[in-house]
């Protein structure tokens, strides 16, 4: 079955101590809103580290299937009338509670580029299906020493929504500014080599001799979607850290 792989990161989620960054959406791969699903909680997990914090990122794609249950959605196409509009194959993921109040329309074609040094805008892609995408991250609190609720999820927006392009075997960026702001995320086509770049910045005891690149290919390698040790996957401040825009 055709794969694409989607790393989420959030550059701004402030934590205290014990917390960690998850992402949990309306596909199977991404817990299907239930963000205590424990076949899939390891691979939602973002890391953090001294240097990246406050921002958060998966270190290891998550695959999604390419199936015809998912929600797909063709390029945007001329109208009679000269406008654009997109074309839908088949039902939208249904919304979560959180999101009941949400416009469920399809969302426009997204601009790509590719990530790296110099990387600009490339445009709306050519041609072919969409995938659509609907999450958010939470911060789970599992861990933590104080009390209080032991999920904390993005209640001031709703749903997110993010179309990837059905290329097989291509991997993504999706990159929000910050928790709890619904800005329009950036997504951008990354390579292996950058993906194994990424994870040894999350993680510096992991190298990328301990995963040869075929098998990064391969969806159902628990080891490749739940990376890392616990060290770097949740807040170890020695403060709370509190960052005001």
């Amino acid at each position: 079955m055709p794969h694409i792989g989607v790393l989420f990161e959030v550059r701004r989620a402030e934590t205290r101590p014990g917390e960690c960054v998850s992402v949990v959406g309306s596909r199977p791969e991404l817990g299907s809103w239930d963000p205590f699903d424990q076949k899939a909680v390891a691979s939602r997990q973002l890391r953090t580290s001294a240097a990246q914090y406050p921002g958060w990122a998966m270190s290891a794609p998550v695959w999604i299937e390419l199936g015809a249950d998912g929600p797909r959605w063709r390029a945007a196409a001329a109208t009679p009338d000269g406008s654009e509009e997109d074309e839908k194959d088949s039902e939208a993921d249904e919304p979560s509670d959180l999101d009941s109040e949400e416009d469920a329309s399809a969302p426009a074609s997204p601009s790509v580029r590719r990530s790296g040094a110099g990387a600009g805008i490339s445009g709306h892609a050519s041609s072919g299906d969409f995938v659509r995408l609907e999450y958010k991250y939470i911060k789970d609190r599992r861990n933590a020493d104080e009390g209080g609720p032991s999920i904390q999820w993005e209640d001031s927006i709703g749903n997110r929504r993010v179309m990837i392009p059905q290329e097989h075997g291509s991997i993504w960026i999706v990159s929000d500014i910050r928790f709890n702001d619904n800005t329009e995320p950036t997504i951008a086509r990354t390579t292996l080599a950058e993906v194994l770049a990424r994870r040894g910045d999350l993680d510096p005891e992991w190298t990328s001799q301990d995963v040869s690149a075929p098998e990064w290919m391969m969806p159902h390698r628990e080891e490749l979607s739940s990376p890392g040790s616990a060290a770097t996957s949740c807040s170890r401040h020695t403060t709370s850290t509190i960052f005001m825009m």
